[in-house]
């Protein structure tokens, strides 16, 4: 990512359309957790985004549930930081399915 937003930060034709820098816009991404959930990669990127900006992804049909669940339940996060990124977030993104 910070190779990404050194060239982009170091093109002026590119700074003019991030004024505030790459990484800011980087850091409003939304990223999912499918076949990542695990301490290395979601540390990783904790410390790139706040939570926030995580979702829950499965890569279902191509991996089954257990698989992509098992280790979201060990990564001792929160009950309110797993409920965020296996939901709230999602429904923040996409408010029309709160339903």
């Amino acid at each position: 990512m910070r190779r990404l937003a050194r060239a982009v930060d170091g093109n002026p034709r590119l700074k003019e359309r991030v004024p505030s820098g790459a990484m800011a816009e980087i850091r409003k991404l939304f990223y999912d957790t499918a076949q990542s959930a695990d301490p290395e990669n979601l540390g990783a990127l904790l410390n790139l985004v706040p939570g926030t900006q995580i979702l829950f992804g499965t890569d279902y049909p191509y991996l089954q549930p257990p698989i992509t669940i098992e280790p979201m339940n060990g990564l001792g996060f929160a009950a309110e930081r797993l409920q965020a990124i296996a939901r709230e977030n999602a429904l923040r993104l996409l408010p029309r399915l709160r339903g």
